[in-house]
């Protein structure tokens, strides 16, 4: 659809545009993010000084109300009825329970509790039937009994957990009626639950949730959201630890829930309890400011990089036709067909491009055909090589050579014709170069029916023998289809060697000589058809799984001493 260079210059401007884009959006985002979490907080602690409100006014309520029920002359002489040893506990907390069910109609309280001087539990509003508990070791019920009265004003309110309610409590002492001593106290209580939840929601917009140690109390969040919520503030017991020890909110942080992700914040209920309430509000809906603008970006960025696309296209046409055609040639060339010829028909930078491209080509066809007729190592040394120049130094290496031959050719190439005896030929040395090649050799020649390889750096003592004994398992393979079966004499050795360019400036074979070289060639001539002969120096350096038979040493010419003749078990 597009050529590269379209493409190209299509992604590149697409890529400016959206860097600008999200630069923008970023820098935006950012900013008004940081706003809105700082007027989050601001809201967290004006809704926080809102509770606070609402619990001052609940704690002066409910002491103004004790002070005036304390003084009321009915529950002091009530009380008072234990000190006649006649009266029974049962029958004062009968008495008690009716009097405090009396003043309950009149005043706004959920928690109404009396005691004796001593502490014990005379009657509960919420529990009449349960008296004689001792509550003495309250602390606010410690301070009626000193005769002391409620806090004016107090930083945090006092807190009790009882039957299953969470109260604001206010305790304060009923005195005899000289005020001397103390006949006994009486606590009143609110309610701090779904109610006041409730509220508080209305009043700042926030979901509101209040906990005592990890139990909910009241919640505005949906249900599957409060039990998530809670378990992850219980995974992080140092918020609660920092709200215990220190009275104070926590910072604003961020929490999943079901379906979105919530700000938050924990604040102190009270005094007396591990009480705590936790303000949340949905992150989408105060970021619903930054999702406009995101849209308005996106909306903008996409129209923009349209317009961009378009002109891109436009003005790339007339710049990429001509390179397209360069393209298709490299593409032909790629896939291995040298015969290309494009038409130039500009003047400019693109026509000069065009008839380099159409010179190299013809260089690259002849080339090709060049690489076919020499091995890999000479492939390599040209490749490593840095100048245009041969060098004709040749350098010593341990090398493994591997001479290969047809027994009998001779005889057998006079017997057919001269196609059959090239087509037999190639046949059979195409399937050794390919062993070679597959066994990390090259091929260094092939002189008439014969094959010479080198192996060189690790195991090629090895590579070279697996590669031996496969040429004849490969040879017997192809004599079944055969009607007159080829036999392949092999002969390896291993040492040093001279490897260099050798010949003159004009023709060059870049090949090992040296006596080891002359060693292989005289091994591959004693060796018979399906036999594999080597040296010791390629012997003693094989894997275990490569069997070898010794046999008795051989003389050749050019070698004053017999050498020790291996023959490998093919």
């Amino acid at each position: 659809m597009f050529s590269k260079i379209q493409f190209k210059l299509i992604v590149l401007i697409s890529l400016v545009i959206f860097v600008l884009l999200m630069g923008v959006l970023l820098v935006i985002t950012q900013t008004v993010e940081t706003q809105i979490v700082e007027k989050i907080r601001s809201d967290f602690k004006k809704s926080q000084a809102t509770f606070e409100v609402i619990q001052k006014l609940n704690y002066d309520r409910l002491v103004e109300t004790s002070l005036i029920l304390s003084d009321q002359p009915v529950l002091k002489e009530t009380i008072s009825l234990l000190n006649d040893p006649k009266n029974k506990l049962a029958d004062v907390s009968n008495t008690v329970a009716v009097t405090i069910s009396d003043l309950a109609n009149s005043v706004k309280a959920d928690l109404i509790l009396v005691t004796d001087n001593n502490g014990v539990l005379l009657s509960s509003l919420t529990q009449p039937g349960i008296y004689g508990d001792s509550l003495a070791s309250h602390s606010f019920i410690q301070k009626s009994l000193s005769g002391a009265d409620p806090e004016v004003s107090p930083e945090f309110i006092t807190l009790w957990y009882r039957d299953n309610f969470l109260f604001q409590v206010v305790s304060v002492p009923a005195f005899t009626d000289n005020f001397q001593s103390v006949v006994g106290t009486l606590t009143l209580g609110t309610i701090i639950g779904q109610r006041e939840a409730d509220t508080l929601k209305y009043i700042t917009g926030f979901d509101v949730t209040f906990v005592l140690d990890s139990m909910i109390i009241a919640s505005t969040l949906r249900k599957g959201d409060q039990f998530l919520m809670i378990d992850q503030i219980m995974k992080n017991k140092g918020w609660i630890e920092t709200v215990d020890s220190t009275m104070k909110s926590t910072p604003v942080f961020d929490l999943p829930l079901t379906a979105d992700k919530f700000f938050n914040v924990l604040a102190p209920v009270g005094k007396g309890a591990h009480a705590f309430y936790v303000l949340s509000s949905p992150y989408n809906t105060q970021l619903t400011v930054i999702r406009n603008i995101q849209t308005v970006i996106y909306y903008t960025g996409g129209i923009s990089l349209l317009l961009a696309i378009l002109v891109t296209i436009f003005l790339g046409t007339s710049i990429t036709r001509p390179i397209k055609a360069l393209s298709a040639g490299v593409e032909r060339i790629k896939s291995g067909n040298y015969d290309v010829s494009i038409d130039v028909n500009t003047k400019d930078e693109l026509g000069l491009l065009t008839t380099a491209f159409n010179e190299m080509a013809k260089g690259l066809k002849e080339r090709f055909h060049l690489l076919r007729y020499v091995g890999s190592h000479t492939k390599e040394m040209i490749g490593l090589s840095d100048s245009t120049e041969a060098n004709f130094a040749g350098q010593r290496v341990e090398a493994t050579v591997l001479f290969s031959d047809i027994r009998g050719f001779t005889a057998y190439s006079e017997k057919i014709t001269p196609e059959e005896v090239i087509g037999m030929l190639n046949q059979y040395l195409s399937i050794q170069a390919e062993l070679v090649e597959k066994y990390r050799g090259s091929v260094d020649k092939f002189v008439g029916d014969e094959m010479v390889a080198i192996f060189l750096n690790d195991d090629q003592e090895a590579r070279a023998s697996f590669c031996a004994t496969e040429i004849l398992r490969k040879t017997r393979e192809m004599n079944l289809n055969n009607e007159k079966p080829i036999g392949i004499g092999i002969g390896i050795n291993t040492g040093q060697v001279v490897l260099g360019n050798m010949g003159s400036q004009n023709r060059l074979d870049y090949t090992v000589i040296g006596a080891n070289v002359n060693l292989g060639a005289r091994l591959c001539s004693a060796a018979k058809a399906g036999q594999i002969l080597m040296t010791e120096s390629t012997a003693g350096k094989l894997p275990s799984s490569i069997s070898v038979n010794p046999l008795e040493p051989m003389n050749f010419k050019g070698f004053s001493k017999a050498i020790q003749i291996f023959e490998v078990k093919v």
